[in-house]
């Protein structure tokens, strides 16, 4: 699989997670360094 092909399916499966309010797998794909910053919806 090249890597494009690789982080589609990883965001996917993000999204797929996101969906399902399945927290550990949707936060798998990014490095335990990395800062997560959603926008706040008023």
């Amino acid at each position: 699989m090249d890597r494009d092909a690789r982080t589609r399916a990883q965001v996917e499966q993000h999204w797929k997670a996101s969906e399902d309010g399945d927290v550990e797998t949707e936060h798998a794909i990014y490095a335990a360094d990395a800062i997560l910053d959603y926008p706040q919806l008023a």
